[in-house]
């Protein structure tokens, strides 16, 4: 099943590998959440992926008790304790109702831990969502991003505050208002060249919720590719 050289003959990678972790919910998560590291470290190495995601769980930053906070920094060590002689990283999801879920608290975690291959997973949508500019989130946390999930919606005013594209704690999802990058309310053209001004050398991943997935990943990959040739040919251009 896990096989790199049918990937290599077929000129695929494997940009991330994604399970899920829980690392507050209690003992008996945060265990299985070790052995659920351990599990899928051995098929990103496998897989030549450079990235494993992580949630920490399902509860928020303001929230959660310092037992929680301490929960989600001693399982964060151990795993990338696993990792620290491999080329994987963890990369730390921002997602709301999770510790990573403001800039401040992934921020706060990050120190906390203080791990070479602990870093982020920018799902820039949801940290746009609490009200902050992509801008600003990327200067404070471009230091620390391996991958960037990118997806758009265009949501009513009534549902802004529950983060409808959020997992809840069932694994069930509410998707609504899912639209592509172009038709979103969130500016991706401005936050795709801010990424290429900060000089970001990882993954771009579209995160795809509606219907035709072929169809919309080859309008996503058009739509990436002409915001990249517009700064290209901007950037080309003689200066005064």
């Amino acid at each position: 099943l896990f096989r790199s050289d049918a990937l290599e003959a077929s000129n695929l990678s494997v940009a991330m590998v994604s399970p899920y972790m829980d690392f507050t919910g209690g003992t008996a998560a945060w265990r299985q959440s070790l052995i659920t590291a351990e599990d899928f470290l051995a098929k990103a190495v496998t897989l030549g992926s450079p990235n494993i995601r992580v949630f920490t769980g399902v509860d928020g930053s303001v929230g959660a008790s310092a037992k929680q906070w301490r929960s989600a920094v001693d399982g964060l060590k151990n795993i990338c304790s696993l990792a620290a002689n491999t080329s994987v990283d963890f990369a730390l999801e921002t997602h709301p109702r999770t510790l990573v879920d403001t800039v401040e608290s992934t921020l706060r975690l990050l120190n906390d831990v203080r791990a070479d291959n602990l870093s982020i997973n920018l799902d820039i949508y949801h940290l746009w969502e609490t009200g902050r500019n992509p801008l600003w989130i990327l200067d404070k946390l471009s230091p620390f991003i391996s991958h960037v999930h990118a997806k758009n919606a265009d949501l009513p005013p009534s549902l802004n505050s529950r983060h409808p594209l959020l997992h809840d704690k069932q694994g069930a999802q509410d998707i609504y208002g899912v639209k592509s990058l172009a038709q979103g309310k969130m500016d991706y053209p401005d936050f795709i060249k801010a990424l290429q001004s900060h000089d970001y050398q990882g993954y771009f991943s579209i995160e795809w919720f509606g219907e035709k997935e072929v169809a919309a990943a080859a309008g996503e990959i058009d739509y990436v590719r002409r915001i990249l040739q517009t700064y290209a040919s901007a950037a080309d251009r003689p200066t005064d």
